[in-house]
């Protein structure tokens, strides 16, 4: 891991301690807007949220990515695919 990509992680770890509204730049914006784009669908009834939503940030990512959260439909944590959708 070379300087940049350390700090870009120092950054991502800060981010989630503090909220956006303590950062010192424009990044938590960018940070918030991208993470409304990620969508987690809960596999078994299909209900659809973005990341930020449920509390999560996905920031300069790609690809698909598993996760548990709690689903409102079902009630109790399942298992969710986030993916990213394009802003119409």
């Amino acid at each position: 891991m070379n300087w940049v990509e350390f700090c870009d992680t120092l950054w991502l770890v800060f981010s989630k301690i503090f909220p956006p509204k303590y950062h010192p730049d424009g990044r938590a914006m960018t940070m918030v807007e991208e993470s409304q784009h990620w969508i987690v669908t809960c596999r078994t009834c299909g209900f659809e949220t973005n990341i930020h939503a449920i509390g999560g940030i996905r920031y300069r990512a790609s690809g698909t990515k598993g996760v548990r959260f709690k689903c409102p439909t079902c009630q109790i944590m399942r298992g969710g695919t986030v993916a990213f959708r394009q802003p119409h």
